[in-house]
């Protein structure tokens, strides 16, 4: 998606990324614990893919890029945050005085917050810039993405699906229950549900039993509504793109608005589906959909699916997919995607976008 992202910004400056703010591991367990927030790494790899580098220095880019050492006293990576925080630090020469002294302003405050005991081992320094600015915005993400998206001249719009503090779980085939994003990597069998909760250490069967439908974080439906297309893309099937759906709003928001609407499976290894089928993922991703819209038709919330003809597929596509899907009013389109039939290509994933939009204009110019 960060490849895809940047060559989307080269032709589109108004493309518009609906982000998951879940994640659970690493450094960013230790923010979230810190100042109970939602999670800032998707919304900060998205707004650096997005980023005009014309525009933006390197160093800037890096820094928001930096992470302190893992294998560090605590006590030595506070001193080198510190250290960085100031603009005569070296790592700032040649680089813009107004752009350093916001960068070292937002760090300096987000320091003098850290309480003794925060692990800095491994932290992301775009994180606590993106947590510092958030937390001096009054825990608001309109503003905070917005300076953001200015500082770094985005080109695009980024948005959080929701700006509740939440976290991911799954129930399991074998009745067993998952609590977490990070451990999404090490699922052993197929996923029966996904669910959001406030939870993040109770027991996870005990958090399925509060289980979270917050409403889609402000503006983020009415972004929906200006779509010219819309694209459920690759990624990781359940934590990074159902996950999206289960959102209150968003399935209405999608049902609602009239534009093409194109699915792209992934390519290569996903440990999140093991060998679920093209057909089967195309269900799931319906039935999820019309948990918010229980009366859309299927005409109202997919459109297309996009798979390579050489692409490597661990979850088949049966024989007669494409007549199956075309029962249900989808067309299932095998298209160019890939260079090596495992990485989607950038260039050739956004061609086919666009050859989807291109024809859905010209067939309902017809109507």
């Amino acid at each position: 998606m960060r490849e895809l992202s940047r060559c989307l910004a080269r032709s589109n400056p108004h493309s518009i990324h609906i982000v998951t703010t879940f994640d659970s591991g690493g450094s960013t367990a230790e923010i979230r614990r810190c100042f109970a927030i939602p999670a800032m790494g998707d919304l900060r790899n998205r707004l650096l893919a997005l980023a005009d580098p014309a525009q933006v220095s390197p160093q800037i880019l890096d820094f928001f890029q930096m992470r302190l050492p893992s294998q560090a006293e605590p006590g030595q990576l506070l001193v080198q945050l510190r250290t960085m925080a100031s603009p005569d630090h070296p790592f700032w020469a040649g680089t813009d005085p107004h752009s350093v002294s916001w960068l070292c302003s937002a760090l300096q405050a987000i320091v003098q917050r850290l309480p003794g005991h925060f692990d800095l081992r491994g932290a992301s320094v775009g994180n606590l810039l993106l947590t510092s600015i958030y937390l001096e915005h009054g825990r608001d993400f309109e503003p905070t993405l917005d300076s953001l998206s200015r500082f770094l001249h985005v080109r695009g719009h980024v948005l959080p699906v929701v700006d509740k503090s939440l976290h991911l779980g799954c129930e399991l085939a074998d009745g067993s229950f998952v609590l977490g994003q990070h451990n999404f990597k090490k699922l052993t069998t197929r996923v029966r549900r996904i669910f959001l909760t406030v939870h993040e250490r109770l027991a996870p069967s005990h958090a399925a039993r509060d289980v979270c439908h917050p409403p889609a974080a402000s503006g983020t439906c009415a972004w929906i509504g200006r779509a010219d297309a819309i694209c459920y893309p690759m990624g990781s099937f359940y934590s990074s793109v159902l996950v999206n759906l289960l959102v209150r709003g968003i399935g209405s928001a999608i049902a609602g608005r009239h534009c093409p609407k194109i699915f792209i499976p992934n390519l290569g290894w996903d440990p999140e589906l093991g060998d679920t089928s093209l057909l089967t993922q195309i269900g799931i991703l319906l039935e999820t959909l019309r948990c918010d819209a229980p009366f859309a038709r299927t005409s109202d919330l997919l459109h297309y699916v996009l798979c390579d003809p050489h692409g490597d597929y661990q979850g088949r596509i049966e024989p007669n997919a494409r007549e199956r899907l075309a029962e249900m009013g989808i067309s299932l389109r095998f298209e160019p995607l890939s260079k090596n039939g495992d990485l989607h290509d950038p260039e050739l994933t956004i061609e086919a976008l666009e050859r989807c939009l291109r024809e859905y204009r010209k067939l309902h110019a017809q109507v």
